[in-house]
C-alpha cells in the first residue's frame, strides 16, 4: 500500500512537471534553428537560437525585430486558432507537443513594417512613410523596387540577406496570429553565441 502511494505521488509530480514545461514552451521561450542563410550575417544556417513567446502576449511587435513565424502566413492553418485565450493557449501547447500545426515550416526574418506604414523599396533602400530607414544592423542589399501598405494585425519583413531572402516581397504580410516568438539570442554554436540585434 505504502509502494502505491509513493508511485501516486512520483505520477502526480511528473504530471506537474510535463504541464509546467508544456506551459513555459508555450508561452515564455522556446528554441529553434534557422533554416537558411536569408538573414545572414545576423544569423547563419543551424544557428540554434531562443525565442521570446512571452513579450507579444503582452505588447506589440516593433520595428527591427527578429521574429519566427509559421509559413504560409496567408494560409488559416498557419494561424493561431481560438477566438477567447482558453483555446489559444491549448492551439499554443499542442503546437509545442506537435499535435497543431504539425506540418509548418518556420521562417525568422526582421520586422521591417508596422502596421498602417506605406513601406518602399528603392534600389535596395527601404523608406517608411517617406523617409529612408536608418537600418541599424548588417545587410546585404538588392536592387528591389517595390511597395506596401501594411493593413492592422500585420507586418511586412526582409531578410537580411535580402539578394537570397525568400520574404513579404514574394508572398506577402505575416498576420500577428502567425508570429510564433522573437528570437533574442543565440545559444549554438558556442563560438556564435550572444544576443540578437
Amino acid at each position: 500500500m505504502k509502494i502505491f502511494k509513493t508511485f501516486l505521488c512520483i505520477l502526480k509530480l511528473a504530471v506537474v512537471a510535463v504541464i509546467c514545461t508544456l506551459l513555459v514552451l508555450s508561452f515564455t521561450v522556446r528554441g529553434f534553428q534557422v533554416g537558411s542563410g536569408s538573414m545572414e550575417p545576423t544569423l547563419q544556417e543551424g544557428d540554434c537560437v531562443v525565442l521570446d513567446r512571452f513579450s507579444y502576449h503582452m505588447r506589440e511587435a516593433e520595428r527591427g525585430e527578429v521574429i519566427a513565424f509559421r509559413f504560409n502566413p496567408n494560409q488559416p492553418e498557419s494561424l493561431t486558432q481560438g477566438s477567447n485565450f482558453m483555446a489559444r493557449a491549448i492551439d499554443l501547447m499542442g503546437e509545442v507537443m506537435h499535435v497543431t500545426h504539425e506540418d509548418t515550416e518556420y521562417y525568422v526574418k526582421r520586422i521591417i513594417g508596422l502596421p498602417g506604414d506605406h513601406v518602399e523599396m528603392r534600389s535596395g533602400f527601404v523608406y517608411i512613410n517617406g523617409g529612408l530607414l536608418d537600418e541599424q544592423y548588417p545587410v546585404i542589399r538588392d536592387t528591389t523596387d517595390t511597395s506596401f501598405e501594411v493593413p492592422e494585425k500585420s507586418v511586412l519583413v526582409l531578410g537580411d540577406n535580402r539578394p537570397d531572402s525568400y520574404d513579404s516581397r514574394f508572398w506577402g504580410l505575416v498576420p500577428y496570429d502567425s508570429i510564433v516568438g522573437r528570437a533574442v539570442a543565440i545559444y549554438w554554436p558556442l563560438s556564435r553565441a550572444g544576443s540578437i540585434k
